[in-house]
């Protein structure tokens, strides 16, 4: 006979997490073999190889939402401590016509808003959001509650299935000023990750700097969006992004659209973030280039990959070993290819390549290439360790040793 106790202890541990389905791996944040964000004008393909880079073969297989809301309302997980949830609409990233989609769907639409509704109800043991979404603008303002409401989150996942053309649907909006209540940033627990996918939703970044406070400890960053709206040019918000989460070690920022906003000018000033645990850097943006590469002072920065619709040289070049543990570098720009390695601070006999000697020095060679580094162009101390701050104690929580995430590299 099994004993009462164990049977009530075991559903209650049940109850504490609430998953819908099984990632094929966890979200892909890397400075090496990463994918390139869709761009605004690109075809349905791109935006396939994308997701299938990031999520593996089973997506964009979904996981039926009535059921999710009737295992959820049975199981009474509204103080679930882990909850990871597939709230996509099935078949609408994929239709040829969006509008006309949920024209015919309404059902399927207002289902999915159902389930990410239980989510929104303020939970104070909620402390893993894992999130899939389909680009519809309605549920964001629920994600954007949920995110500010709950504020012992660690550790939030948001993957927006994307489309190429939303044929007159209002574009789905996340306004980073609304995921942290203003003059109340102290009573928040630090995130360690914080993933957003979402190459169809853009980002009101204008009042940013009270939610990067919650992401001041945090290990892993991922803001990859349709574009981010800000005051300053977006390289420039990188840098303060850079500036608040300066323990970061794995750090990614990519937009889908060219920047046409009227932008006051960016900061002039030399002074430096020190990153000494960043490893991986992927910046896919309108412009990046020494004025936002010299701000980042990252010693044990191994993998670089850059995507930039300007010359990465443009405002001038590195100097030799500013980044001294490079192994691998991924650079896509106009202009040629020799000077893209040489605007990062990189000489010629430094690193291999698979390019011909004429090739390399050609004018123009608008391509994604990958070089290997021969050997750190710098020598530093292996033997130094810089620790990320330790979290607030809870008086409800005995100490635990945080788990291990495994990733490709």
């Amino acid at each position: 006979m099994v004993d009462a106790a164990f049977i009530s202890a075991a559903s209650s541990n049940d109850r504490r997490r609430f998953h819908t389905f099984e990632p094929f791996c966890e979200p892909v944040v890397v400075g090496v073999l990463g994918s390139w964000i869709p761009q605004h004008d690109c075809s349905m393909v791109e935006h396939v190889k994308y997701w299938d880079g990031n999520m593996g073969p089973s997506w964009p297989t979904t996981t039926d939402i009535d059921e999710q809301i009737a295992n959820f309302d049975e199981g009474s997980h509204f103080r679930a401590r882990s909850v990871r949830v597939d709230a996509r609409m099935a078949g609408f990233s994929r239709t040829p016509d969006c509008s006309a989609w949920i024209r015919t769907n309404l059902h399927t639409a207002m289902t999915s808003a159902a389930l990410v509704c239980r989510i929104a109800i303020p939970n104070p043991s909620l402390r893993v959001l894992h999130l899939r979404l389909s680009a519809h603008a309605d549920l964001y303002t629920l994600v954007e509650n949920i995110i500010a409401t709950n504020t012992r989150l660690t550790d939030i996942v948001i993957e927006d299935d994307s489309h190429p053309e939303l044929d007159g649907l209002r574009r789905p909006i996340l306004d980073i000023g609304s995921l942290c209540k203003v003059g109340e940033e102290s009573s928040y627990t630090p995130l360690d990750r914080f993933v957003l996918r979402a190459p169809s939703v853009s980002v009101n970044a204008v009042e940013s700097a009270p939610f990067f406070r919650r992401l001041r400890s945090a290990s892993t960053v991922c803001l990859a969006a349709y574009e981010f709206v800000t005051r300053t040019p977006v390289w420039d918000w990188v840098v303060e992004l850079a500036g608040t989460a300066r323990y970061v070690e794995r750090l990614e920022v990519a937009t889908s659209m060219s920047e046409t906003g009227n932008y006051r000018r960016g900061r002039h000033d030399s002074l430096q973030t020190h990153l000494p645990n960043l490893r991986h850097l992927h910046l896919d943006l309108h412009e990046v280039d020494v004025r936002l590469l010299f701000r980042l002072h990252a010693p044990n920065l191994k993998y670089l990959q850059i995507r930039s619709y300007r010359e990465v040289g443009a405002h001038g070049a590195l100097a030799h070993g500013h980044f001294p543990n490079l192994f691998v570098v991924t650079v896509w720009c106009p202009g040629a290819a020799i000077d893209r390695f040489r605007a990062v601070g990189l000489k010629r006999h430094e690193f291999i390549h698979y390019l011909p000697r004429r090739v390399l020095f050609e004018p123009q060679f608008n391509r994604e290439l990958a070089v290997y580094l021969n050997q750190p162009t710098v020598a530093t101390d292996p033997t130094v360790v810089f620790a990320r701050p330790p979290k607030r104690a809870r008086h409800d929580e005995s100490p635990r040793t945080p788990p291990t995430r495994h990733h490709s590299v």
